[in-house]
């Protein structure tokens, strides 16, 4: 009997390297880091499941024991068979155990979780970003030609992406809410100043990146659930503030005439 033990995992350290795995829940939306074993990429079943219900785990030899909401599910080290609910279970990748935590593959969640859960899951692997229900917030972008332009854009939820500009780009990373694309990852608009927008998923979160041929500012309102992208406003050439017509002086008194 041979126990898999993840003290050979090579973590992926490093501000901009680390691997991690967004969770978006109607509990709680959070962030856990991904261990890399064998090319294979894993993750805490545990730690996912901790702020979703009430869940403990113990072990017993080579076996991990899991109680999600007294349900209870079973794990061997290095198998891929495993028992969920009573019920067998083929996991895509063996599952891993270290000093009585368990892990699986990102791979087995998507099928996993709801065996689990009991309800809905849906899994971007490639982004790695995890939602369990209905939790998605999708949002709507338009161009309103005034003058100047604006793109004002709808979510469905409020958000409070971080901003940052650089010439010809609006950034916005929304690294703590459930922000989906809109259909299609590329948006067009008919406008000259703003001609279109990228939406992309990458290491547990989104970006949007606004194009444009001008400065542009970010303005919320709508509690959130509206920002409005707009170059800034600026006073129109060639107008002059006119100033007040002076105060005439006051005329003195004409004196008495003497008698």
């Amino acid at each position: 009997m041979i126990l898999l033990s993840l003290s050979s995992i090579v973590l992926q350290t490093g501000a901009a390297d680390e691997k991690r795995i967004a969770i978006y829940s109607v509990a709680a939306n959070y962030f856990l880091p991904v261990n890399e074993y064998n090319g294979k990429d894993y993750v805490g079943l545990l730690e996912i499941l901790e702020p979703l219900g009430n869940v403990s785990a113990k072990t017993s030899g080579n076996r991990w024991k899991l109680f999600y909401d007294d349900a209870p599910c079973e794990f061997t080290s290095g198998k891929e068979r495993a028992r969920v609910r009573g019920k067998e279970f083929d996991l895509a990748a063996n599952f891993l155990m270290e000093n009585g935590r368990g892990f699986v593959s990102l791979s087995s969640l998507s099928t996993l979780l709801p065996r689990i859960l009991g309800g809905p899951v849906t899994f971007n692997e490639a982004a790695r970003r995890l939602f369990v229900g209905n939790v998605a917030i999708h949002f709507t972008a338009e161009v309103i030609k005034t003058t100047p332009p604006k793109l004002v854009m709808h979510f469905a939820a409020p958000v409070n992406p971080v901003i940052a500009t650089e010439p010809g780009k609006l950034r916005m990373e929304f690294t703590r809410e459930a922000v989906v694309a809109p259909g299609s990852p590329v948006l067009t608009f008919d406008s000259d100043a703003i001609p279109s927008a990228s939406f992309q998923e990458r290491n547990g979160q989104a970006e949007l990146v606004v194009n444009s041929k001008v400065p542009l500012m970010a303005a919320f309102s709508n509690g959130g659930r509206t920002i409005t992208v707009a170059p800034p406003a600026a006073p129109v050439a060639g107008t002059a503030t006119k100033a007040p017509p002076p105060v005439p002086a006051a005329t003195p008194p004409t004196p008495p005439a003497l008698r």
